[in-house]
């Protein structure tokens, strides 16, 4: 199950994970066999049941196979946990990293987005400059064609003079 859960995982995320760690309840269940053939040979047989009190067998049935089972379904329910962390653990680190990185995507494109803004500003403030400059320039253009004017007008009354 895990390793069709990381193949999805993997498939649906770009992410790569290894082969998860197999997991095997059947040393436990080997033990409850065996708690449950001990019982049936030591508590459960005719002789037993002839020979004890019913409240003795359920507590020697408490004291000797409960009392185990419950130690084995303990050990069976913390090894699970243990290996399901160990089994989590690649996961949760390859979507930290990605985590991560989305971030750093993320900050950026902010950075992209606050640049655009700063340029386009810069833009309209040269854009405003150039327009000043065209406006300067035709003003000084149309002075120079007013110099120009006046100096043709002032070399032609001298001529003028110059010829009379």
């Amino acid at each position: 199950m895990m390793e069709v859960i990381y193949k999805k995982f993997a498939v649906e995320h770009g992410l790569k994970l290894g082969t998860p760690i197999a997991f095997s309840l059947r040393r436990y269940e080997k033990e409850i066999d065996r708690l449950d053939q001990w019982c049936n040979t030591h508590i459960n047989t005719m002789f037993q049941l002839l020979t004890h009190e019913k409240s003795q067998l359920t507590q020697r049935f408490f004291e000797e196979v409960a009392v185990q089972v419950r130690k084995t379904f303990e050990h069976a329910n913390r090894d699970a946990e243990s290996w399901l962390k160990a089994i989590m653990a690649p996961m949760e680190i390859q979507i930290r990293e990605h985590q991560i990185q989305l971030k750093r995507r993320l900050e950026s494109i902010k950075r992209i987005h606050q640049a655009t803004d700063t340029l386009e500003e810069r833009i309209e403030e040269l854009v405003h400059v150039e327009n000043g400059l065209v406006s300067q320039k035709q003003a000084l253009t149309e002075i120079g064609t007013g110099v120009g004017d006046v100096l043709r007008r002032a070399v032609s009354i001298e001529e003028v003079r110059s010829a009379a």
